[in-house]
């Protein structure tokens, strides 16, 4: 009967940590591939913030713990790193984020903090039974296995290697099916491990994609990572938005400098690993409301969603945003933690999301200020948002963001207050002003994008999933009638309903961030709503004659695993039909396709380095929309945007990537509109070309 127990693992913290310790700094010294990343990368996202929670003396579950660790640790790196970024030239330190200091630091208070408390027992950590929980360990594992090697093997031009995925999203599908039948005789602890292990395979299976990164915002953050690595020095005057995130500077410069790792491979897979915690913290947040079930479904359906597999993995600095966002909801209706750690982890988890996203800050501010609001009107006694909180997050956010980077984020937000408010009053009847995304996710657009029979039945799948959400808000409403504003939970679901709301009623609000990101973090609390709507109309539709308990298993086969295989881009690639996937679909795609979806190749990336260190510095290179990603990438600071006609000085340079040689067709920078290259003037033969590789060719201008 014993193996049917739950393994325990306990040990002394402090004596575990040093051995940790030790072994990373040999594995440094000598540089031991791959034992210096996975040692470096479990002590750094790990060991600092558990330190800091045995320092509250918090007591939390595992999972719990785990989780607050992680977004601890990454507020300590950041802090730490900004602290040393700050007052490193007054101690006459060239380059206060080098290794030796860095790992000194963090070393020396983990080790002061876990002596201090090393008197505390710490509870057992339960792994898992293993009788039950092996099937579905080798099972996560396979799942896993098939995802990487999909994702790597699928850039190359063939579709030899597509089946890997195939397998990958099949073997998820039919997982979420046998959880759906039997989870009634899951162990509980599994529910965290399967959703991290679904999240992280579909991450990886997309991030792996190509040797290079993929997308356009992700190579501007790059290009800041790459310019603090280099001086191991954060230049916060530099005036950009980005610049002010220290999840794009700072952080992936502690990891670098420690674990040894290039940038592409960092934002590619330590990133992708950090945020599949995301759907895990939302797990646990739903669980304190609803059964476990619901939490489960829940947080599949918020996996399942393309934005979090596509979008977010070209977006470094929201994946750690999303982490301190859904860390702070489950901080605030977590009846366990109180008093003095409470506020300790609201500051320094509030500090955290604040110098990692602003678009995540405003918009965690406008919530707890709503929640605030209504908990006041109410005259509540217990409020899991106070008063002193708002005042505390506002001043924290408007202060890091008008006095870092010239207040670049802060401009931002002024400009975009202003677009909203100026196409407010002259575009308000105007169903265009609101973007083609937004009047097709509400079905009223007459200009979809792909209309097929395939593509229409994945758009009806999902209009499927929004009606459900808004059936199971009303049912929620209700059922609680009068008392729905009593919960502050129920007046954050309030709150981003009103987000999404806003994107339909006001005139270019969507524009401000995307309505797809708008959608993804709504989710963050919407998603519940789905689960909940799905099973109230299934037991009206079947009239009470189906027990509940196969109730959820219908709803997992009828909607969320056809809903799962459409947003993965599973039954396009069947059907051959127009998809996103780049793992599943880009042997199909052609240069301008790649291009605008943010792929580059070998010979670009060569071309560009040549001309990095080659070309005069005084003179501009000039390159369409895409090869802008290629600069970033390459270090060229003085790219210009291509135009038809050129008003260049002679001997500027221009700049031709694949898709502008094969395709003959160049994007302008300050639009989606595209021209022939031919068409440039002056033109291209009168000029001289200095550099050609086939898929790249550089010219300067007579």
């Amino acid at each position: 009967m014993t193996e049917n127990k739950p393994v325990q693992f306990q040990g002394n913290s402090l004596g575990i940590t040093i051995i940790l310790q030790a072994t990373l700094i040999l594995t440094i010294l000598f540089n031991v591939p791959f034992a210096r990343q996975i040692v470096g990368f479990l002590y750094l996202t790990f060991i600092p913030g558990y330190a800091i929670i045995r320092l509250l003396k918090l007591r939390l579950g595992n999972v719990e713990t785990g989780l607050f660790s992680v977004g601890l640790s990454l507020a300590f790196l950041m802090g730490l790193g900004f602290l040393l970024n700050t007052v490193g030239p007054a101690l006459e330190l060239s380059k206060p984020l080098g290794l030796d200091i860095i790992l000194a630091l963090t070393s020396v208070f983990v080790v002061a903090v876990l002596f201090v408390r090393r008197q505390e027992t710490c509870k057992a950590l339960e792994v898992f039974e293993v009788k039950k929980t092996l099937p579905l360990l080798v099972a996560l594992a396979t799942i896993l296995v098939l995802s990487i090697l999909g994702g790597v093997l699928s850039s190359y031009a063939t579709n030899t290697y597509t089946y890997l995925t195939f397998m990958m999203l099949g073997s998820i599908a039919i997982l979420i099916a046998v959880v759906a039948f039997l989870r009634s005789h899951l162990p509980p602890n599994v529910y965290p491990l399967i959703i991290f292990g679904v999240a992280l395979a579909l991450l990886l299976n997309v991030s792996l994609f190509s040797q290079y990164l993929v997308g356009f915002d992700i190579f501007g953050e790059y290009a800041l990572f790459s310019d603090t690595l280099g001086n191991l020095f954060w230049n916060s005057s530099y005036q950009s938005s980005y610049n002010a995130m220290l999840s794009v500077t700072i952080l992936p410069t502690t990891y670098a400098t420690v674990l040894g790792l290039s940038g592409p491979w960092l934002f590619k897979i330590i990133y992708p690993v950090i945020f599949a915690l995301v759907p895990v913290g939302l797990f646990m947040l739903f669980k304190m409301k609803m059964s476990r079930e619901v939490a489960f479904f829940s947080a599949i359906f918020f996996i399942s969603n393309i934005a979090f597999f596509t979008d977010l993995t070209q977006l470094a600095r929201q994946m750690i945003g999303e982490v301190f966002y859904v860390l702070l909801l489950l901080m605030l209706f977590n009846d366990r933690i109180n008093d003095t750690p409470k506020w300790v982890l609201f500051t320094v988890l509030g500090l955290g999301l604040i110098v990692s996203h602003y678009a995540l800050a405003y918009v965690f501010f406008a919530s707890i200020v709503m929640v605030w609001v209504i908990a006041a009107w109410r005259k509540r006694q217990i409020k899991a948002v106070t008063g002193s909180m708002v005042v505390l997050f506002g001043v924290m956010t408007f202060a890091w963001f008008v006095y870092t980077s010239s207040g670049a984020a802060y401009n931002n937000l002024l400009i975009s207050l202003d677009s909203v408010r100026t196409h407010l009053f002259f575009d308000f009847f105007n169903p265009a002003s609101r973007g083609n995304q937004v009047l097709e996710a509400i079905g009223i657009s007459s200009n979809t994008t792909i209309n097929t029979l395939w593509h229409s039945m994945g758009r009806i799948q999902f209009y499927i999933v929004e009606v459900l959400i808004l059936v199971g808000f009303a049912a929620t409403l209700i059922h609680k009638r009068i008392k729905f504003l009593h919960d502050d939970f129920n007046v954050l679901i309030l709150c981003n309903l009103f987000i999404l709301a806003a994107c339909v009623v006001i005139p270019n609000f969507a524009a401000t961030f995307t309505i797809s990101r708008f959608y993804q973090i709504a989710l963050c609390l919407l998603a519940p709503l789905c689960i909940i709507g799905g099973l109230v109309a299934l037991k009206f539709l079947t009239y009470n004659r189906v027990r509940r308990k196969h109730l959820m298993a219908i709803l997992a086969l009828c909607v969320l695993v056809p809903f799962f295989l459409f947003q993965t881009g599973f039954i396009y690639e069947i059907a051959k039909d127009e998809n996103i996937s780049l793992p599943l679909s880009a042997y199909r795609l052609n240069p301008t396709e790649l291009a605008q979806r943010g792929v580059i190749n070998g010979y670009e990336v060569s071309g560009a380095t040549w001309l990095a260190k080659n070309a005069v510095t005084d003179r501009n290179i000039y390159g369409d929309t895409t090869s802008f990603s290629i600069f970033d990438y390459t270090h060229i600071s003085n790219g210009a945007a291509l135009t038809p006609i050129l008003d260049a000085p002679p001997g500027a340079y221009v700049y031709l990537n694949r898709h502008n040689i094969e395709g003959g067709i160049a994007h302008q920078y300050s639009g989606l509109s595209a021209f022939n290259v031919s068409d440039l003037s002056p033109a291209i033969n009168s000029m001289g070309v200095i550099y050609s590789c086939g898929d790249c060719e550089v010219y300067v201008i007579p």
